[in-house]
């Protein structure tokens, strides 16, 4: 019975480690332009928006078979009317095992960048960006079309009409925050403790995500909150550490540095705990 036990509490870890981080199957579809003028912008934006895609350890590029050749094109003002894309390439999609679909446009008369990543389900919108450059300071404007869409307007001079790397980068990379927001990673046990404090944690968290040794990284407690009957997780920092050892892909000890006895307290009481980067 006492191995029956361990062997379905170590199967309830392994879950629990690969639920935080499933893969993202996601195909970049061509980027195309609204004439020729546009289609090197268009190519150099997919290029970018390749290269922080190929970065991000959640996501799996999946778009082998997919070419300017064989991409399925559609109208553009329909496409922008709409929050769903056609039927083929929803059927595009499934066929080369993609979750979602990325696709970019360079309007060349508005020197507008989009970005849009579909749900292959369904074929429903599930984010998209809006890269603008606009042709005076004076003119500037920002701000949130719906809650699909952000218009991000960028002041720059009007000689120019390409976005540089870095925009179209930032610019992916908010996109896949939007559609993908990050997940905490488990907190899985203290490694080193006195009676009144946790000193250092073994976190579901390695290599793969990015970790490298003297990171910081905050700690936070799940909190259940009843919202009108329903119960909601809610997360509160309680401390911050560093990674003193990176151990694999999945695993690193953090090193607490501040909160040890706020960590001790939880875990008494049979909280869980999560943790994530601090970003500088």
């Amino acid at each position: 019975m006492k191995y029956f036990f361990t062997f379905f509490f170590s199967v309830g870890i392994l879950c629990s480690i690969q639920a935080q981080y499933d893969t993202i199957y996601l195909a970049v579809m061509p980027f195309n332009a609204s004439s020729p003028k546009g289609e090197t912008m268009a190519k150099k934006a997919q290029s970018n928006a390749t290269s922080i895609i190929n970065e991000n350890y959640r996501i799996q590029r999946v778009d082998r078979e997919v070419s300017a050749n064989n991409a399925v094109v559609w109208e553009r003002e329909f496409q922008k009317s709409e929050d769903f894309i056609d039927g083929k390439i929803v059927e595009q999609g499934k066929a080369i095992g993609a979750d979602y679909v990325m696709e970019g446009y360079y309007d060349t008369s508005l020197k507008e960048l989009t970005m849009s990543i579909y749900n292959i389900a369904d074929g429903s919108l599930k984010g998209s960006i809006i890269a603008q450059k606009s042709a005076s300071k004076k003119k500037r404007r920002s701000g949130a079309l719906d809650l699909l869409t952000m218009r991000i307007v960028y002041d720059k001079d009007s000689s120019g009409n390409i976005l540089t790397d870095a925009e179209m980068k930032a610019n992916t990379k908010k996109l896949i925050s939007k559609c993908f927001p990050s997940k905490a990673w488990a907190v899985l046990r203290p490694t080193s403790e006195s009676k009144s404090k946790v000193k250092e944690l073994l976190i579901a968290a390695g290599s793969r995500m990015g970790l490298k040794r003297k990171k910081l990284v905050e700690v936070l407690v799940v909190n259940i909150e009843d919202v009108d009957g329903v119960k909601i997780e809610r997360l509160e920092s309680i401390a911050w550490g560093k990674i003193d050892n990176v151990e694999s892909e999945n695993f690193s000890t953090l090193k607490i540095e501040a909160g040890e006895k706020n960590v001790k307290q939880e875990l008494a009481k049979g909280k869980k705990l999560r943790c994530r980067l601090i970003k500088k």
